[in-house]
């Protein structure tokens, strides 16, 4: 029988009986650079932003940028620049931001609370090229310091667009930044393929600091420790577990860090085991759409101590490798083992994240029992025989 590729796109998430199913093929940022925005760095520290960067660091992402302010209630912002804040989405594949907000808004930057510093705050306002929907003022829920706020409508004409275009995962760490408002709500004005938020208080610190490692542990594979590599996709990652409540997912579900093999393999390999017979077709399919301009005869190979040989290597879409095995060999315990070389391997669109394969195998086992497990640099093997 054939395989139809169609019947495994949409699969139901049975988490009573412990099972996730593939959803659809993933899509990974175009960019693999990080950019965060903590221009309250002096009062919730730097452990969030740390814990994205440790997590994302093992999935190919390079060159984190980190703009912050780590001095209290002075006119001091630091690298917080209004130049930075409009040009933070630029190169951004990963975007965070850890500021106070309620519905509709953040703080870009705060000041302190006397006139010099209402003065400073206005002139940093007044150096935005765009200033509508910009305010100034003193929210008494921020200890009657000046804060320079940002409501919706600003993020969506100057911040969406970018990280629209760069598929980008963005995080906005402030509270009620998914909650709805006049202005919208926070994580749809950004913008970005995949973005997170709080639709109700957030506690920025360790339980903050937490929610990122989790979030970002099961996007990598390595959480949760009983089911590696199962989380991998933005919707099945935002299960959690959370330290804080209302921690919610808005756009695509259906974003990966880097592309694996699909999950539960022995269904998305072919064939696996023993019983392939001396010839037939093959295939291994990837949770993450991927570049199919890379040489195919360097990214799958076959291994064999006999006469096993494999030829007719061509993609199906853009998800699936196909190809055609056969073997003239007698040896009835000779083992076809098939490698997709994670360096060979890149996601579309220019990022090119590289496979997170599986674990190295034994020479009696068939598959690796877990795979899509950080870091990025190891092959998915696995093995047939006649």
């Amino acid at each position: 029988m054939m395989w139809d590729r169609k019947s495994h796109v949409v699969l139901v998430l049975l988490v009573a009986a412990n099972f996730l199913g593939c959803g659809e093929p993933a899509y990974t940022p175009k960019k693999t650079k990080l950019k965060m925005w903590e221009p309250f760095r002096w009062e919730y520290g730097k452990r969030a932003g740390d814990a994205i960067v440790r997590r994302t660091l093992k999935q190919g992402y390079r060159g984190v940028t980190r703009w912050y302010d780590d001095t209290p209630r002075d006119r001091l912002t630091k690298t917080c620049t209004p130049e930075n804040f409009e040009k933070f989405p630029n190169d951004a594949g990963i975007a965070f931001v850890l500021s106070h907000g309620n519905k509709g808004f953040f703080g870009a930057v705060e000041f302190g609370g006397s006139s010099a510093d209402e003065t400073a705050a206005r002139r940093w306002k007044n150096k935005l090229t765009d200033k509508a929907n910009v305010r100034v003022w003193k929210p008494a829920e921020n200890h009657k310091l000046w804060l320079v706020g940002v409501f919706g409508p600003w993020f969506t004409r100057n911040w969406q667009p970018t990280f629209n275009d760069n598929r980008a995962i963005v995080v906005v760490l402030s509270c009620y930044s998914n909650a709805s408002s006049r202005n919208g709500r926070v994580t749809d004005a950004v913008g970005g393929r995949t973005r997170f938020g709080y639709n109700k208080l957030c506690y920025p610190g360790t339980r903050s600091a937490r929610d990122m490692d989790v979030l970002f542990g099961n996007m990598n594979g390595e959480l949760p420790e009983e089911r590696q590599g199962l989380l991998r996709k933005a919707g099945f990652a935002i299960k959690g577990p959370f330290e804080t409540e209302g921690f919610k997912l808005r756009g695509s579900k259906w974003t990966t860090l880097c592309p694996s093999v699909e999950n539960k393999p022995k269904d998305h390999v072919k064939p696996v085991g023993p019983g392939a017979g001396r010839s037939g077709p093959g295939f291994v399919e990837f949770d993450t759409h991927c570049d199919t301009s890379v040489d195919l005869e360097e990214l799958l190979v076959c291994e064999t101590k006999g006469g096993w040989k494999i030829s007719d290597r061509h993609w199906d879409g853009d998800t699936i490798v196909r190809f055609w095995y056969s073997t003239d060999c007698i040896a009835e315990d000779d083992k076809a083992k098939m490698i997709v070389r994670w360096e060979h391997l890149k996601a579309e669109g220019g990022g090119g994240q590289n496979l997170d394969g599986g674990e190295e195998i034994a020479e009696c086992e068939y598959l690796p029992d877990k795979e899509g497990v950080a870091p990025n640099k190891d092959n998915f093997v696995w093995k047939f025989s006649l």
